[in-house]
């Protein structure tokens, strides 16, 4: 078993309690939605590097603070959702890496309790709501442009002219007033536009949040804080795990080899049949479209940046490069990760694999 000191250097503990400081700080701002943003996107895999390169005290203070955050940001019940949210995973990372699981374990069960996390959340507030979340986020949001009407009108203008919320064809009249403000028609058409927007979306939203979103940050996870801590403990040889001298990067793959293998990629392939289920008119079955095609979806964009980071390292482009240009992609076009990623699959084009010889056709290569 590992042994994770109580704080490894006071520089790296220091550096992980700021960033979680900002955030509290943040959100006690009209700047909220951006710390909430942060909370949600990054500190999973930043509590975990926290505790692997600052020690227990740092990683439990940033506990501490994201749970602050939230309650600042929306009392008691936004600090338990958040503790939800945040705690299983984090200590499930402990526990898998203290114990010696390889690195795809891990990541499994990293994946599997912040999916887990995500939907006892969503139940719990679809049960607190009577069923009806994403009417209630829908009204809240048409309650905030009407509580504020020279901020919501100019908002509601702007999403009109961009295209992003056009008038609908049942309506009939002027949409701007003389005076060049909303006429009371249209900004009810408008509102009323917005609502059934946000419901769609939101219907979108939150199966590809428990499941996509949880295979890449369980993948971040991983990848970054193991590798981060092998390098950095290897630098410093005077902080090294006490009672076993193996490190915690060691068998977490690197992201160019990252690959899989011939039997589950055609296993994981068939997820993506889920496509074509989530027009059925039955919710419950299109519903299980998204959670499989997401899935399938994820796992191969993972692939995807795996196999153009290989690019990038054969034709010795910088750590900079190696790290926007994936962003960038996936941010624009993330649905051309999913097909290099099921092109490399297919093709074997980074000739990864053993031909003729599945014992060595492995998860960590």
């Amino acid at each position: 078993m590992r042994q994770v000191p109580w704080i490894r250097t006071r520089a790296s503990a220091l550096a992980m309690v700021l960033i979680f400081s900002v955030c509290l700080l943040v959100c006690v701002t009209p700047l909220m939605s951006y710390g909430l943003m942060f909370l949600y996107f990054a500190s999973p895999c930043l509590l975990c590097l926290a505790w692997l390169l600052s020690g227990r005290a740092a990683a439990d203070a940033c506990l501490a603070l994201a749970a602050a955050s939230f309650y600042f940001c929306g009392g008691a019940g936004a600090a338990l959702a958040g503790a939800v949210y945040l705690f299983p995973a984090h200590f499930v990372f402990r526990f898998m890496t203290v114990r010696n699981f390889s690195a795809l374990k891990t990541g499994i069960a990293v994946a599997a309790s912040l999916m887990l996390s995500q939907l006892a959340l969503y139940v719990w507030a679809q049960a607190s709501l009577g069923g009806k979340a994403y009417e209630a986020a829908a009204d809240a949001a048409r309650a905030w442009f009407e509580g504020d009407r020279e901020l919501g009108d100019m908002l509601l203008i702007y999403l009109n002219y961009s295209g992003m919320l056009p008038l609908s064809a049942s309506y009939t009249g002027q949409g701007m007033s003389m005076a060049g403000v909303l006429t009371a028609a249209a900004r009810e058409d408008l509102l009323n536009g917005l609502q059934l927007r946000i419901i769609t979306y939101l219907s979108a939203l939150v199966p590809a949040m428990l499941v996509e979103m949880s295979i890449y940050q369980g993948a971040m996870t991983v990848l970054i804080p193991r590798r981060a801590a092998e390098k950095y403990i290897r630098k410093r040889a005077a902080a090294e795990w006490d009672g076993k001298p193996s490190l915690p990067g060691e068998d977490t793959p690197q992201l160019r080899t990252w690959h899989l293998p011939r039997g589950w990629g055609w296993k994981i392939g068939i997820l993506g049949a889920g496509y074509f289920l989530i027009g059925s008119a039955n919710a419950t079955v299109s519903l299980l479209g998204k959670l499989m095609f997401y899935a399938f979806f994820a796992i191969y964009t993972i692939q995807g940046v795996a196999f153009l980071n290989h690019i990038q390292c054969m034709r010795a482009r910088r750590r900079i490069w190696r790290i926007i240009i994936p962003i960038l992609i996936l941010m624009i076009f993330q649905e051309a990760m999913c097909l290099m990623g099921c092109a490399d699959q297919m093709l074997d084009m980074r000739r990864l694999r053993v031909k003729n010889n599945d014992e060595h056709d492995q998860w960590e290569v």
